[in-house]
């Protein structure tokens, strides 16, 4: 009975998986190769409108930038006289790079807000840009991975963006708490 429950258990998860990696959810999107990009096979592909520093929507699906977590668009960083608008920053800094420029982002999966988790490139798959990667090497957000860990040490050695001052981590600010995480 235990068996032929936990068998039971693991088919229902690899079909879930199968559905959530959307196999089921090809609606507006081009299938390809995808140099790294979600699951190798496929992924949206089109013009992106930026929603906030790590999320955007490209072809009609909302994708989250997996790895990275910008801070959220009514966050200050800095402190006393120097106080800005890094939510806001962060966004328009995310515009900047998709402007103009067709956005590939790999099928992953979805979240609990039905968002694709997804990396996502601009540029030729033998000189892609990942979006993610430049969030954090320019200091517009946090990395949320090990692969970007190495990028944020540097972006935060070097002062720049989110780091130049009092910073309260972008899931910190979602809890309530508003103490400087790093300076």
């Amino acid at each position: 009975m235990v068996r032929g429950g936990l068998f039971l258990s693991g088919l229902l998860v690899v079909m879930l998986l199968w559905g959530c990696s959307g196999e089921g959810n090809r609606r507006n999107s081009r299938r390809g190769a995808g140099a790294g990009t979600g699951d190798g096979d496929a992924f949206v592909v089109g013009m992106a409108e930026v929603l906030d520093g790590d999320s955007l929507v490209v072809s009609g699906e909302e994708v989250r930038l997996l790895g990275i977590d910008a801070p959220e668009m009514d966050q200050a960083c800095g402190e006393g006289d120097d106080v800005w608008n890094c939510g806001d920053a962060a966004r328009v800094f995310l515009g900047k790079i998709v402007a103009g420029v067709e956005v590939r982002c790999g099928l992953m999966f979805r979240d609990a807000h039905k968002r694709l988790l997804s990396r996502c490139f601009v540029g030729k798959e033998d000189g892609s840009v990942d979006l993610g990667e430049e969030m954090v090497r320019g200091g517009m957000a946090v990395a949320s991975r090990g692969e970007y860990r190495g990028l944020e040490d540097e972006a935060k050695g070097l002062r720049r963006g989110i780091w130049g001052g009092c910073l309260v981590k972008p899931e910190r600010w979602r809890g309530g708490r508003r103490g400087c995480w790093h300076r």
